[in-house]
């Protein structure tokens, strides 16, 4: 039996990633899979709380740093772009044909600042971004739903 969610498309997909989550967090509690389980509700809520130190390499993003007038800051990004999207998958489907805007931290918006010399607002992470995160999450539900099934022989 093959199960393939990866020809899906976030905004046209009449059966989104979140929900195929939450039906491989079901199918693998019933299969008595406590870590498939766990991952699916983590990807679906976020890597927040004792979670973001966990966060896997295939959600790292680029983000984009902007000043108060809404422009990209040049030269930011290639030195401190690198962002982990600790996100949920729903909250990240919403976002998908827009992109993300970040409030970041006081402390790294001072930081970036400086690097800068002027003034850091916020972050924002692009659509092709987020839909590279939802490409890895949808490979790796696919992965883990295979590992599950049972051996048709």
């Amino acid at each position: 039996m093959q199960f393939s969610i990866e020809d899906q498309d976030a905004e046209t997909s009449p059966h989104p990633l979140s929900d195929a989550l939450t039906q491989l967090e079901q199918f693998a509690k019933f299969q008595g899979d406590e870590e498939t389980s766990q991952w699916a509700m983590i990807e679906l809520e976020g890597y927040l709380g004792k979670h973001a130190n966990n966060c896997p390499d295939y959600r790292t993003v680029t983000l984009n740093y902007f000043d108060a007038s809404g422009q990209v800051i040049p030269g930011l990004k290639e030195d401190y772009g690198s962002w982990s999207l600790l996100h949920g998958v729903r909250k990240l489907e919403m976002h998908a044909k827009n992109g993300l805007t970040l409030k970041l931290p006081a402390e790294v918006e001072d930081f970036l600042s400086q690097a800068c010399n002027g003034k850091v607002y916020g972050g924002h992470v692009p659509p092709n971004q987020i839909e590279v995160v939802l490409e890895a999450i949808r490979t790796e539900v696919t992965a883990k739903l295979q590992k599950l099934m049972p051996d048709p022989s």
